[in-house]
C-alpha cells in the first residue's frame, strides 16, 4: 500500500493491535515500530494498544500500520459514529457519504433521518481526518460518545425551542399578508396594507426565519455541490428583489405577500420534517 498524505496529520496515534500473545510479541512490535523514522512507540500487551508519537512529515499513519502487518500482527479496524449537522435533504447525505467513501479503506453510510454517519475505517485512520472530510464538504461532524450523546440531545432540544420561537414569530408576521391575499382570492385586487408595511413584514421573515435556507445553500455551494436550499434561496431572493424593484419603480404590483407565504410554507415543511426525524431517532435509540 502507498502512503496516504493528510493535510494536517496528528502527531500521536493510538492503535488497537490484534494477534499479540505474550510479552515477547509486544516487545518485538515495539522494536520494529521504533525503527521507523521519527517514531517513538510504546506497546502495552495488557490493553493490546500501541501509543505512537511521530513526525507526520517523515512517516504516515498508513506506513506505521504496514509495519505492524509486516511484524505479524494486525491493526484492528474501528467503527465510528458521527453526529452530522447541516443536512437538509437526501443529496446532502449522499454527498457526505460519497466523500467519506473516498478515504482509503473507509466504508461509510449516512442516515438523513437520524443525522448519523456510520463509518467503518482502518484502525490507523484518525477520527480528526474523517471529521475534516465532512467539514470540507460543507457540514458539521462530531464523534458520538456517551457524553456527546447527551450534549447532542441538549443541543437539539435548544435548537427545537429556538425554531419554534422563530416559527411563531414568522406566523404572526405572515398573517396580515395572508389576510390581504385572501381578499384577492375573492376577486379584489386592492392592497389594504401600505407598501412600506409590507416590506417591514416581509424582511424579517425572509432574512431571519428564512436564514436557514440561505445558510444551507451557501454550505452546499462551498462544498462544491447543490441541494434543495439552492433553488429555494434563489426563489426567495428573486421574489423579494422583484418586489423591491416594482415598489421603487412603479409603487405597485409587488410580491411581498407571495415571498412571505413561500418562506412560511417552507418553514412549515421543515418543522414537520424535523418532527418526523426526531420520532425516527427516538425509535432508533429505543431499538
Amino acid at each position: 500500500m502507498a502512503d496516504t498524505k493528510f493535510p494536517t496529520a496528528p502527531h500521536a496515534l493510538d492503535l488497537a493491535i490484534e494477534g499479540m500473545t505474550c510479552a515477547a510479541c509486544s516487545a518485538r512490535l515495539e522494536k520494529q515500530l521504533n525503527q521507523l523514522p521519527s517514531v517513538k512507540a510504546a506497546v502495552n500487551l495488557a490493553t493490546e494498544n500501541a501509543r505512537i508519537h511521530y513526525d507526520p512529515g517523515q512517516v504516515s499513519p498508513q506506513r506505521i500500520a504496514e509495519a505492524v502487518d509486516k511484524t505479524g500482527f494486525a491493526v484492528a479496524p474501528r467503527r465510528i459514529e458521527l453526529a452530522i449537522s447541516g443536512m437538509t435533504c437526501a443529496s446532502c447525505s449522499a454527498r457526505i457519504e460519497k466523500q467519506l467513501n473516498k478515504l482509503p479503506g473507509v466504508q461509510a453510510s449516512v442516515n438523513l433521518a437520524t443525522e448519523i454517519a456510520t463509518v467503518n475505517a482502518p484502525g490507523w485512520l484518525d477520527v480528526a481526518d474523517i471529521i475534516r472530510t465532512v467539514e470540507k464538504t460543507g457540514y458539521g461532524a462530531e464523534e458520538i460518545s456517551a457524553a456527546a450523546r447527551e450534549q447532542e440531545k441538549a443541543r437539539k432540544a435548544a435548537r427545537y425551542r429556538k425554531d419554534v420561537t422563530i416559527f411563531v414569530g414568522a406566523a404572526l408576521l405572515t398573517l396580515p399578508l395572508l389576510l390581504q391575499m385572501g381578499g384577492m382570492l375573492r376577486g379584489g385586487h386592492e392592497e389594504w396594507l401600505p407598501l412600506w408595511l409590507q416590506w417591514l413584514l416581509a424582511t424579517p421573515v425572509q432574512f431571519i426565519a428564512g436564514w436557514r435556507f440561505y445558510r444551507g445553500a451557501y454550505n452546499a455551494l462551498r462544498g462544491g455541490g447543490a441541494n434543495m436550499d439552492v433553488p429555494i434561496s434563489a426563489a426567495l431572493i428573486l421574489s423579494l428583489g422583484l418586489s423591491l424593484y416594482q415598489t421603487v419603480q412603479h409603487g405597485a404590483h409587488n410580491y411581498f405577500d407571495a415571498a412571505v407565504m413561500l418562506t412560511f410554507l417552507l418553514l412549515v415543511g421543515r418543522y414537520l420534517d424535523y418532527r418526523l426525524r426526531s420520532r425516527a431517532q427516538g425509535a432508533a435509540r429505543h431499538l
